[in-house]
C-alpha cells in the first residue's frame, strides 16, 4: 500500500503502475493498495484516472487490454479494481481521509468486518493476529485503533463480546524468532 501526494506536472504526469491497474494523477493526494485479487484506489483530494489492465508477471509492466476500461476518480472516492474480471464503473463515496489514516499510524473502521480489520493490522505487524472463531470473522464493527497496537483491538474484540468462549476468539501470533 502507498500513498502519494503529487503536485502537478503537465509534461510529466504521476503513474503508478499496481500490477492489473495503473492510476495517472496531476496535482493530488490518494492511496494504492494492492491485495491478491484486486487493487483498491482511493483519492484524498483531487482526480485520478484509474485504467484496467491484464494481469502481467511481477515485476513487468502489464500490456494494456485492447480496450482498457478507464474510470475518473475525485476526492472521498473509492474504486476496487479486480485482477481477473473487467472491471466495472463501481465508484464508491468513501471518508478518504480516515481510509488513509494509516499515514499517520491509525487504522479507522466504519462498519467493517472483523476480517477485514485483521488483514489491515496484519499489514502493520509481525505479529499476526489469527481469528479462531469462524463467525466472529463476519462481525462488523466501527473503531479507531493505533495500526501498531494489535493488543488494544484484541482486548477491543474480548470486551464487546457476549460469548464466554470470547477470550479464545481472536489470538495474537508472535514471529518466529531465528
Amino acid at each position: 500500500e502507498g500513498f502519494f501526494s503529487v503536485t502537478s506536472d503537465d509534461p510529466r504526469p504521476f503513474v503508478v503502475d499496481a500490477g492489473t491497474a495503473t492510476v495517472q494523477a496531476v496535482g493530488t493526494s490518494f492511496d494504492v493498495e494492492r491485495a491478491p485479487g484486486s487493487v483498491r484506489v482511493t483519492v484524498v483530494e483531487g482526480r485520478v484516472a484509474v485504467t484496467q489492465h491484464e494481469t502481467g508477471a511481477v515485476g513487468r509492466v502489464p500490456a494494456p487490454t485492447a480496450a482498457p476500461a478507464r474510470v475518473m476518480l475525485g476526492a472521498n472516492e473509492e474504486i476496487v479494481v479486480p485482477s481477473q474480471a473487467p472491471m466495472k464503473a463501481a465508484v464508491h463515496e468513501v471518508n478518504a481521509p480516515a481510509q488513509a489514516a494509516w499515514t499517520t499510524g491509525l487504522l479507522v473502521f466504519e462498519d467493517e468486518t472483523v476480517a477485514e480489520v485483521v488483514r489491515r493490522f496484519n499489514l502493520h505487524n509481525q505479529a499476526q493476529i489469527r481469528i479462531l472463531a469462524p463467525e466472529l470473522a463476519e462481525r462488523r464493527i466501527s473503531g479507531t485503533f493505533r495500526a501498531s497496537d494489535p493488543e488494544s483491538f484484541i482486548a477491543f474484540i474480548h470486551a464487546t463480546s457476549a460469548s464466554p468462549a470470547s477470550d479464545r476468539s481472536v489470538i495474537l501470533v508472535e514471529p518466529h524468532s531465528r
